[in-house]
């Protein structure tokens, strides 16, 4: 029986002494342990290869002098070194307190070890390798930290090897092949509540949630020990219970290793719980600062647009006083007169500048894509900017390559970026030369064009470049004292070549002037900003709502055959469209879904997945362009095919009933005239003023009665179509935002009624955003897009058809 249970217990033992071996195998420090009478009894691989010593030195039994010795000899240790770590050792031993000593090796490597002493006589010691640790000094006290934490806890007692696993501040804990715990450190305590005395020899199905502890045992049974796993070797974060019952998320990797005929299963466990809730709450303050960014950024859009209507006030007003005095012969008041139009406009140009960073800022910039000649728009810009260059007495300078030929891009950004650079140039050069060049150049191997404006002003300091380019910023504040500028100009240069796949660059010197570089390439293709992202570029997307109406048509039809090859999804804010359309499509035999807005058209296009999607260009909150993004960047609804539709219903009234061209406030009283005598005819010369704000009313119909025209005016819509029963009129002025009677629906009235001037050419001031530039968008290529632009419900029809009955 004697000899039985010794077997027994030898057997125990090796298996514990191959457990422990293993753990020492896979530690990153070295380790080591030494007898009373300083000869080693233990010494894990990676202490071998810190110290660089032959494994015979250190097996059991061998006396440490044997290892200071051969290092005197061949070591890569000074002898200084290794003479310490023996007196600090026989110190430690003798005065029972721990020790640490720095090696520094030839090569350059800096090894600590930490001895000691153990209860019952010996000393156990930890080596760690500091190289790095000293090489970054803020990283050392963290480090250094951490290893004072482990070191204390490796007071080896009988249980030396085990303690050194407790002492790891992540959880350690084994099990065999039935899953049986074996072994449960002081941390994996801390994590799930129980003490490892509770723990051990239970199943670990007990950390487990049910529905996962159910396949635990299944899967073990089944396991090949070596093949593939998506557990084994598999950092994973997975769902655990703690003793009180609540679940947590842990963060886990298990590693299998085999000891002679058993195969064992150690996992390192780390709570995650709070780093989890960190990242949570690092999201919501980024998802908040973005959020709080689209609020500044549609506050600047709407504050730009309202600006506008005093700003035509104020330049249409110091205009008219300026011509008048001129006609009075008041010679002495014109040039105030014209500070304050130069005032206003260049008020004008900041509030433009605003309005287009918040556009760039809120992803709602566009580009307008067209063909035009390099050589016209070097000339066209240097022409619009020859007054500011003569301002300062400077010289412009031409220089174009005239073998460029045309760009294929945005010419409105284009001739923006070249006339910042240059007014820039100018207003920062005295008595000097400023140059706009024109050259081929390459960009990735495909044909591109560098400008470049070089001016032989006061340049700028080599530490302030990188600035330059940052919102409302300049060189320095002396620069904006003597200067002038918000700083925005070449932040919105900056932005333009970026959108058109073009980049810019300076180079500058003190004393001697500056030159910006832009290449552009030759081809800028059309770019949807952010079609890759899931995100809406308008804000948080609302939860979907459906009118009674909208319900109730969507519900019955969708009971009817959710599936169906001929539904159709028709998304428009406004019901007169929606409706005309759903009347139209039923008629042909197809099933309608109604979406008054974005979002809610998202939602039905994901529950039904429909054979077509009518698309609504301009809608409020998320318009057509940012649904048709979302629609391309769900693998679910990308391919179906999406009309875009442009202005049908009301909103298509301001072109498709005779509005023949849009004006943007304030209104170029030039560019009015130039109107006026393109659509007018050589007949009686009358024309109706419609507009609710009196400055901007009384400055376009001084402008007309200047070029001889009869004027009647009206401060709203109600208001002019009551006079349009009476009387002809040749041409009418129209303002679109007006009380009582709004542009859109005098259009409608007006086009539908069998007034005398029902037929009359009909101009659009407005300060909205509405103008051609939509219909030009709908001409731009779109994957899997059928595109119609706007018009008349039949015309419409005829696209969408044909694709349904297919």
């Amino acid at each position: 029986i004697l000899a039985e249970t010794v077997s027994a217990r030898t057997a125990e033992l090796n298996d514990a002494s191959a457990q422990l071996e293993l753990a020492l195998s896979k530690m990153s420090n070295g380790i080591y342990l030494l007898d009373k009478d300083l000869n080693y009894a233990l010494a894990n691989q990676r202490y071998i290869e810190m110290l660089g010593l032959p494994a015979r030195l250190v097996e059991p039994g061998r006396p440490e002098e044997d290892v200071i010795r051969w290092h005197a000899e061949n070591g890569d240790y000074g002898l200084g070194d290794t003479e310490q770590l023996v007196r600090t050792r026989r110190e430690a031993l003798s005065e029972g307190h721990s020790s640490t000593v720095v090696l520094n090796t030839t090569a350059g490597r800096t090894i600590e070890i930490r001895t000691t002493p153990v209860t019952g006589g010996g000393l156990v010691g930890v080596a760690t390798d500091i190289t790095t640790i000293k090489l970054n000094e803020a990283e050392l006290l963290e480090q250094n930290e951490n290893l004072k934490k482990i070191q204390s806890d490796l007071a080896f007692s009988e249980q030396r090897i085990s303690k050194i696993i407790e002492a790891s501040p992540v959880g350690i804990l084994s099990i065999n092949r039935k899953g049986t715990i074996q072994i449960f450190s002081s941390a994996a305590e801390d994590i799930f509540g129980y003490y490892a005395s509770d723990i051990i020899g239970k199943n670990i199905k007990i950390l487990m949630e049910t529905h996962v502890a159910v396949e635990h045992d299944l899967y073990l049974e089944r396991r090949i020990h070596g093949g593939p796993s998506t557990v084994v070797s598999q950092s994973r974060i997975v769902n655990a219970v703690r003793k009180d019952g609540s679940v947590f998320k842990l963060e886990s990797r298990v590693e299998e290793v085999q000891v002679g005929d058993e195969i064992f299963y150690i996992g390192l466990i780390e709570d995650i719980t709070e780093r989890l809730e960190l990242e949570r709450q690092a999201e919501q303050a980024r998802e908040q600062a973005e959020r709080a960014n689209e609020a500044k950024s549609a506050f600047l859009a709407n504050m730009s647009h309202e600006l506008r209507t005093p700003m035509n006030a104020i330049i249409g007003y110091s205009e008219m006083l300026a011509e008048d005095a001129e006609d009075d012969g008041l010679d002495d008041m014109l040039g105030d007169l014209n500070k304050i139009t130069n005032a206003g406009k260049h008020l004008l140009s900041l509030i433009n500048d605003v309005l287009d960073l918040s556009k760039i800022e809120a992803g709602k910039m566009d580009l307008f894509i067209e063909d035009f000649a390099v050589k016209d728009i070097a000339e066209d810009v240097a022409s619009t900017a020859l007054s500011l260059i003569e301002k300062n007495a400077n010289e412009l300078v031409l220089d174009v390559d005239q073998e460029l030929g045309t760009m294929h891009g945005d010419v409105t950004k284009v001739r923006q970026i070249l006339f910042n650079l240059i007014s820039n140039a100018a207003k920062f050069t005295k008595e000097g030369k400023v140059t706009l060049s024109a050259n081929a150049d390459s960009i990735s191997n495909e044909p591109a064009v560098r400008f470049a404006v070089t001016d032989t002003g006061i340049g700028i300091p080599e530490d302030k470049i990188e600035h330059i380019f940052s919102e409302f910023s300049q060189a320095d504040e002396s620069t904006t004292r003597d200067y002038g500028g918000t700083g925005l100009g070449l932040t919105l240069v900056k932005s333009f070549c970026e959108m058109m796949g073009g980049s810019i660059r300076v180079e500058s010197t003190i004393g001697q002037g500056s030159s910006f570089i832009v290449t552009l390439p030759k081809e800028i293709e059309k770019q949807y900003l952010g079609l890759e992202e899931e995100a809406s570029i308008s804000g948080e997307t609302p939860e979907p709502s459906l009118s009674n109406q909208d319900t109730k048509t969507a519900s019955s039809q969708a009971s009817e055959d959710a599936s169906a090859q001929n539904t159709v999804l028709v998304i428009d804010d406004e019901a007169s469209a929606r409706e005309l359309l759903r009347k139209r499509l039923e008629s042909e035999g197809c099933s309608v879904l109604l979406a008054k807005s974005g979002a809610e058209g998202l939602a039905l296009a994901a529950e039904h997945i429909p054979a077509l999607i009518t698309l609504d260009v301009m809608m409020p909150g998320m318009d057509g362009w940012t649904v048709l993004r979302r629609l391309k960047a769900d693998s679910k609804l990308k391919n179906i095919p999406v009309v875009m539709i442009s202005m049908v219903g009301n909103k298509a009234m301001s072109y498709s009933l005779g509005a023949v061209e849009s004006l943007q406030k304030p209104v170029d009283r030039g560019r009015l005239s130039g109107l006026v005598k393109k659509y007018a005819s050589s007949g009686q010369k009358t024309a109706l003023v419609v507009e609710d704000d009196p400055a901007a009313r009384e400055s376009m119909v001084r402008t007309l009665q200047g070029d001889g025209w009869e004027v009647d005016e009206a401060e709203n819509g109600k208001i002019a179509l009551e006079k349009t029963e009476q009387h002809v009129f040749e041409l009418i002025l129209l303002d679109l935002m007006m009380p009582v009677m709004d542009g859109f629906e005098f259009l409608e009235r007006l086009r539908s009624s069998d007034y005398p001037s029902a037929n009359t050419p009909i101009i659009i001031v407005t300060a909205m955003e509405l103008n051609t530039e939509d219909r030009k968008r709908l001409q731009t290529s779109v994957s899997d897009v059928v595109q119609k632009s706007g018009g008349d419900v039949e015309s419409v029809l005829e696209e969408i058809l044909p694709l349904i009955h297919q």
